[in-house]
């Protein structure tokens, strides 16, 4: 056996041992009927307006049918039906475990879907490990699921800058902004409380864009400042950026 091998699979097992110990300590007890009831199937015109940017500028990039999609936090497979028809491929991520049952279950309907039951934060070591070949890929960080990574945004960021330097790739990333949390933000988060539990005021911190519930889900909303910092440390050509008052969009490339 090849240390090249062996390594690999080292890093397998101590993927999986990790999955299982988090498993007992998820914050974040989502499962996929509950979050689609609470979300998809309300009416909010800004998260319908939010969802709607990010599909559009999708649909928009060049040469989309010759893509592979790396969606990161993919979830229960909100985009599946929607963009796969669009790409050559999709590979969905997601540790989270119940919202990963249902996006299996999805990614069974359509033949160009992968889905990893991952850490997106080892997003390189991964696409390795688990063989998976990219020519300029298209990574997705969508509706602000960097802001509840469980584990440490700048390493996504880092791995999603590495991999699209790497392979010429591309990458969405879509956040919410620091200035739309106590107001619409703490609305939809009241919305979703028998989820993420009801808002703890004591420890939510506006100012910095921090949401904390008193079942201690935590999400993190970002200043301009922030971004601009987020956009510095990705680096790559700035092709697109979609801002409004409660979220920002940002589209890049690597050559």
């Amino acid at each position: 056996m090849n240390n090249n091998f062996t390594g690999i699979m080292f890093y397998c097992k101590v993927r999986e041992i990790r999955l299982l110990l988090n498993m007992n300590n998820i914050m974040r007890n989502f499962n996929a009927k509950q979050y689609y009831k609470l979300f998809e199937d309300w009416d909010d015109p800004v998260i319908k307006s939010h969802e709607k940017d990010e599909f559009k500028l999708i649909r928009e990039i060049k040469n989309l049918e010759k893509k592979t999609i790396i969606d990161l936090g993919a979830g229960y497979g909100r985009i599946l039906k929607t963009v796969s028809p669009l790409v050559k491929q999709i590979v969905g991520i997601d540790v989270n475990p119940e919202m990963f049952k249902e996006l299996e279950k999805r990614a069974n309907v359509y033949p160009n879907v992968t889905v990893l039951k991952e850490d997106v934060t080892y997003l390189s070591k991964l696409l390795k490990a688990r063989n998976i070949v990219v020519h300029k890929p298209l990574l997705l960080c969508l509706q602000n699921t960097l802001g509840t990574i469980e584990g440490d945004w700048q390493k996504v960021l880092q791995g999603m800058k590495k991999v699209g330097k790497k392979y010429q790739g591309e990458i969405i990333l879509s956040l919410y902004r620091q200035q739309a949390l106590r107001d619409w933000g703490l609305m939809t988060y009241y919305h979703g409380s028998t989820m993420n539990g009801e808002p703890d005021l004591s420890k939510c911190n506006f100012d910095k864009g921090w949401f904390e519930s008193k079942t201690g889900y935590t999400s993190k909303w970002w200043t301009d400042e922030e971004i601009k910092k987020l956009q510095e440390l990705l680096g790559g050509e700035n092709l697109q950026e979609i801002k409004t008052a409660q979220y920002y969009i940002i589209y890049l490339k690597y050559s």
